[in-house]
């Protein structure tokens, strides 16, 4: 079934030439094979799941009919059905488990029950079906859930403060007095190899949420031996020109939910799915850093660092407290003062103090 499609794909898409710099032949061969892809799962995909049942039920009547003949049974296309289920049953397995994002089975069963259940599970959790707003007002509509939306996060996003200025690079020196050692320098600054490239791409998740263009890393990791120089090329570019196009630039924006059950704009956390080609550069570049952090970044930041553990922090709370300067008090002893903060987004205007104290 596969096999009447390998050279229709390839001979259009990879074999023809295509005119440009690295970074446009790449995009403009990735978006070429864009409809051929369409038109393969549209054609020998579409309703999987109906397919395997079908298949299944061809598989049973012909052995069912063959077990009735005896000597005159057919026994050649029982096994040319058999392996045509296997090939429908493994795509079926593959399309869940990518739909699911469930990545801790190992081999084993098809499981495809258990992976229709997980996808039909996580699809009724994440659909947005109403909202409420500030003032507890029902939200139903498309339209009103999409609106308060971009209302809540331009709202979180905030504006530009015109009394805010700017400051020079000799104030950032002074304030931050570090600089990088000349191995390191050369380390971080050294030509971009093939190999590097290589073990970034296939360092990430092979189903991953896609960027807007719609391929995953499992796409690269399979297709290597055919992407792989185009690839490869477009990323060394990137490292010579510090230009990227803005088909690999783009981002797709989504929601995820911060509560079970959430119904109010706070509750949801906003997530850019990237493309591999973005990924993968990103993953250059904090590769290389990765090893010069302890250095750069100063011990008191234990968060996010390897080899440092947020635990830390929640120790160094307690001691603190419990080693706080107290006040005498004639009706309970001693006594200390604790504020706590919780900080509900990253980035504000302002901290949002009780009301009357502002």
């Amino acid at each position: 079934m596969k096999s009447d499609y390998p050279n229709g794909f390839e001979e259009p898409v990879i074999s023809t030439p295509c005119a440009g710099e690295a970074l446009q032949v790449l995009f403009h061969k990735l978006k070429r094979l864009k409809p051929y892809l369409k038109r393969l799962n549209r054609e020998v995909f579409a309703d999987i799941s109906g397919q395997v049942k079908e298949k299944r039920t061809q598989l049973e009547a012909q052995q069912l009919l063959n077990l009735a003949n005896g000597a005159t049974c057919d026994m050649t296309k029982e096994k040319q059905l058999q392996d045509e289920l296997l090939v429908l049953e493994k795509a079926e397995l593959l399309f869940y488990q990518q739909k699911a994002k469930i990545n801790w089975l190992q081999e084993g069963d098809q499981g495809t029950r258990f992976f229709h259940s997980a996808v039909a599970s996580k699809k009724k959790r994440n659909t947005i079906k109403l909202l409420f707003d500030d003032h507890g007002s029902k939200l139903e509509t498309f339209d009103a859930i999409a609106d308060e939306l971009i209302k809540f996060f331009t709202n979180q996003i905030g504006t530009q403060d015109e009394n805010v200025q700017g400051c020079s690079v000799d104030l950032l020196r002074e304030l931050l007095p570090f600089s990088i050692p000349d191995e390191a320098s050369a380390d971080l600054i050294k030509e971009i190899d093939d190999d590097e490239i290589k073990s970034a791409i296939f360092g990430q998740g092979r189903d991953k949420a896609p960027g807007p263009d719609g391929y995953t890393a499992g796409f690269s990791k399979a297709t290597w031996s055919i992407v792989g120089d185009d690839f490869i090329a477009a990323v060394k570019q990137f490292f010579t020109t510090s230009s990227l196009l803005p088909g690999f630039n783009a981002t797709a924006v989504t929601l995820v939910l911060k509560v079970p059950n959430a119904s109010k704009a706070k509750e949801f956390r906003p997530i850019s799915c990237c493309s591999v080609f973005y990924k993968t550069i990103t993953k250059i570049l904090v590769t290389r850093l990765a090893g010069h952090f302890p250095q750069i970044i100063s011990k008191t930041q234990s968060a996010f660092i390897q080899g440092r553990s947020i635990v830390d922090n929640t120790l160094l709370a307690q001691e603190i407290v419990k080693g706080a300067p107290t006040v005498p008090s004639s009706k309970s002893g001693n006594r200390s003062l604790v504020f706590a903060y919780t900080f509900e987004k990253r980035f504000s205007n302002k901290p949002q103090l009780p009301e009357n104290q502002e």
